[in-house]
Order: structure tokens, then sequence, then C-alpha cells
């Protein structure tokens, strides 16, 4: 009796996981955001200083934020360069974000008024997000100098 109730219960969770997952975004968008998050993970300071310097969003807002709602630092990210996008407040855009999360980030860029087709949307689908110049730092266009061995 209890191995069928366990097995009855990990069927229900393990159906009700697949059903509710969050759809997919752009892959573009979701390695940049995947970017932002091991970065942050990585060096937290730098995520805080990069965020005061491109949305001039102080490190006590961004702890707020993430230990508040519990939002990652992408979602901090996000919420910051949807502001910025749409011109609205950074807590409407988080109350956006609260209200329709599992929706993904292009609908709740609609809901801001960022039409589809925009250049802002479509700099939204392809990541390219003000961090962006960071991802893969060391990766420039420039040569790579050969060491000789000599």
């Amino acid at each position: 009796m209890k191995r069928i109730l366990f097995w009855s219960i990990a069927v229900i969770l393990i159906m009700a996981t697949c059903g509710h997952a969050a759809p997919k975004g752009s892959a573009a968008l979701d390695a940049h955001l995947t970017n932002v998050d091991n970065d942050a993970l990585q060096n937290m300071d730098i995520f805080m200083m990069r965020m005061n310097q491109v949305y001039g969003v102080t490190r006590s807002v961004v702890e707020s934020m993430m230990h508040t709602n519990r939002f990652s630092p992408s979602d901090v990210y996000m919420i910051c360069w949807l502001s910025q996008l749409s011109k609205r407040q950074s807590a409407y855009v988080a109350d956006q974000y609260k209200a329709n999360r599992g929706k993904g980030w292009g609908v709740i860029a609609k809901r801001l008024g960022i039409k589809p087709g925009s250049p802002e949307f479509h700099a939204l689908k392809r990541g390219d997000g003000p961090f962006k110049t960071f991802d893969g730092q060391g990766q420039g266009k420039g040569k790579k100098k050969k060491k000789r061995e000599d």
C-alpha cells in the first residue's frame, strides 16, 4: 500500500512539473541570461557595479529585489532592462513579472508596451542587452598573440 501511494505521488509530481513548465523564450536570450546569472554568482560585487553603471541602481535596491522577491540576478537585470526599454518604473515591471512569471519575458515586454517587431523587441529576443558586452570577457576581436617557444 505504501509503495502504491509513493508511486502515485511521484507520478503526480512529475506530471505537475511537466505540465506547468514555463515556456522557453529565445535561445539567444536564455543563453545571455544564463551568462548574467553565472557571472553574478562568480562575483556579485562586479554584478552590482554593472547594475549601478548601466541602470543607476544601487546595491541595496538590487539586494532588496533579490531577497524580498526571490529574484535571480538575471531577473533583476531583465526587470531593469525592460524598465529602461518601456520607460516604466522598475517596481511596476517587477509587479508585471510577478503576475506573469511563467509566461516568458516576451509576453511581459508586450504587456509593457514593447511592440513585437520593434527594434527593442528584436534586441530582447537576440539577448542584446546592456550586459551583452560583458558576455565572454576576454574574447574580443583582437588577435591572440602566440607565445614563441624557443
